[in-house]
This record gives structure tokens, C-alpha cells and sequence, in this order.
């Protein structure tokens, strides 16, 4: 078996990236994922953050077409090489986009000048490389929260007001659903240009994950 890293999980292995070694990080990311094809399991981790990232970016992407008046379409192409692997969310035309969504209003990066979260450039790097891309953007998008969640969120808030759901079910509603709010305040896109050097600090890593899994596996024959 090969370590390739998955695009959406770079940053976990890329502390450091200028020196020739694994942090301590990395090397237990190495060790889960040798795990889980030794057993051929995976551990899913699920949190109500993922839950309506996973479930909201087709809304998401409708949203942006029907606001921009773009054409943006899900990715479902599959692409890898010899150091990562991954699916991007949009193939646009000349560059990557990846979609995030915001869980709710407190969260949403509205006055952000910058992308901050490193772990989606890295990501986005990824896709650039497999895909021949020279730039990319990360839009944050700001949906309403499904059903299911806001049931989950009602109970919580009866639960801590001691109350009868129905006594808060409406203000969870309110807060979480956004038809209310500007267009303009429901989208941010962030930039992200190709950078070969991290393209290149990525597949030096991916070797050095690799060697070590090799070790690994030695240390258990």
C-alpha cells in the first residue's frame, strides 16, 4: 500500500513544512491511516459543523449561481498522483473553488481581508497541482441551517432553559435562517494563487509520510 494524502487533509502533515522531518502531528496522522487499511477501516468523525458543511454545498452552490448569475457546477472527477489525492468541489473554468459554509452568522469571516485558515490553503494547493489550475478561491457561504440541525438546536437550548421546545423553537429558527440578510453578507471569497514551492513542500512530505509508513509496517511484520 502507498500513503497518498488526501487534498482535504495537507495541513494535518504539513507543520514545519521547511524542515526535513515529521512533527509529532504528522506522524499520527501516518499511524491512523495506516490503521484504517490494515483493517480496512476508517474512523468518521462527525460533528454538526460537517453535517451542514456536507449537506449544504449543493444549497451553496445554487445560491452563488442564482446571486452571481454564475454557472458553477459540482465536481465529481476523482483525480490523484503519485503524492495526493482528492475530489474538488468546482473545476470552474480557469481556476479550483471550494466551497465552505459557515455553521452560523458569529462564525462567518465577513470582515476577513485573507484567508486564515492555512489548512484550506494547503488544500487548495492540493487541487491546483492535480488539476493544472494557477489559481483557486475558497467562498464561505452563509445557509441556512437544515431541519434536522435546528431540531438538534432546539432541544439543546430547551434543554439549558429548562424549557418546553416549543418556547424556543421559533427564536432558533430566527437565528439560523438568514432570508432576512443581504445577499452581500451571505458570500466571501478569498484568493488563493498556485505556489509551486508548496506544491513541491507538499510531495517532500508525502515521501517522508511515506518512509516512515514503510517503517511502520517493518515494525509489525
Amino acid at each position: 500500500m502507498k500513503f497518498k494524502i488526501r487534498c482535504s487533509a495537507i495541513g494535518s502533515i504539513m507543520a514545519y513544512a521547511d524542515k526535513p522531518k515529521l512533527s509529532k502531528g504528522a506522524e499520527t496522522y501516518c499511524k491512523k491511516w495506516l490503521a484504517e487499511q490494515l483493517y480496512n477501516r476508517r474512523k468518521e468523525i462527525n460533528t454538526k459543523y460537517m453535517d451542514k458543511g456536507n449537506i449544504c454545498e449543493d444549497w451553496s452552490i445554487k445560491f452563488l449561481n442564482a446571486k452571481l448569475l454564475t454557472n458553477y457546477k459540482k465536481n465529481e472527477e476523482f483525480k490523484q498522483d503519485d503524492w495526493m489525492q482528492g475530489t474538488c468541489d468546482i473545476n470552474d473554468t480557469n481556476k479550483i473553488i471550494d466551497i465552505k459554509n459557515s455553521f452560523e452568522f458569529s462564525t462567518f469571516p465577513l470582515f476577513d481581508t485573507e484567508l486564515k485558515n492555512k489548512d484550506y490553503e494547503w488544500q487548495l494547493q492540493g487541487y491546483m497541482n492535480l488539476w493544472g489550475k494557477e489559481n483557486a478561491e475558497v467562498i464561505y457561504t452563509l445557509m441556512d441551517l437544515p431541519d434536522f440541525l435546528i431540531e438538534r438546536e432546539v432541544k439543546s437550548l430547551a434543554y439549558q432553559k429548562n424549557c418546553d421546545i416549543d418556547e424556543v423553537y421559533e427564536e432558533v429558527k430566527a437565528y439560523h435562517t438568514y432570508d432576512d440578510v443581504p445577499t452581500k453578507l451571505r458570500y466571501k471569497r478569498f484568493e488563493v494563487k498556485r505556489d509551486d514551492k508548496k506544491i513541491q513542500q507538499i510531495k517532500d512530505r508525502v515521501e517522508l509520510c511515506q518512509k516512515y509508513v514503510n517503517e511502520l509496517m517493518e515494525g509489525i511484520a
